[in-house]
């Protein structure tokens, strides 16, 4: 007898695969970003990024990216790791950050683009006595 969804935790329970395979067996294999060109690369960044949400899974904090660098890092790096074959109907999503696969898993990236005032003054208190000037200065509006 089938275990009910909602008893599910996809970390203990789904098979885990790279992204890449899972996506292949799904019928979804983009295509390298060497080959698009920028009119055509911003259709299949989106149709990624459906592709994605069709399997619950979701970026956040790609706002500093160009859409080339998105793709990339989706291509590149973001399906080459493991992930939880969980089925849609479970409900659960995912999310998944560029910037979690950077050394200190982003928080320098965060600090610069993403982190308020409240966000800079408690990181600069647990990771520096020296204080803001070690953080890089935002590019444009924040």
């Amino acid at each position: 007898m089938a275990e009910p969804l909602d008893c599910m935790d996809p970390f203990d329970d789904c098979p885990w695969l790279p992204a890449r395979e899972l996506f292949r067996r799904l019928g979804f294999e983009p295509l390298a970003p060497s080959v698009l060109g920028d009119f055509e690369l911003r259709g299949r960044l989106w149709e990624f990024i459906y592709a994605l949400a069709a399997r619950r899974f979701y970026l956040a904090d790609t706002n500093h990216l160009s859409d080339r660098e998105v793709y990339v890092w989706l291509y590149d790096r973001w399906l080459e790791h493991e992930v939880a074959d969980i089925p849609p109907e479970a409900e659960w999503n995912t999310h998944s950050n560029p910037a979690e696969y950077e050394p200190g898993q982003g928080t320098q990236t965060w600090l610069r683009y993403y982190a308020d005032e409240r966000g800079h003054a408690q990181s600069v208190s647990c990771i520096s006595p020296v204080g803001p000037s070690f953080l890089p200065s935002p590019v444009g509006p924040i």
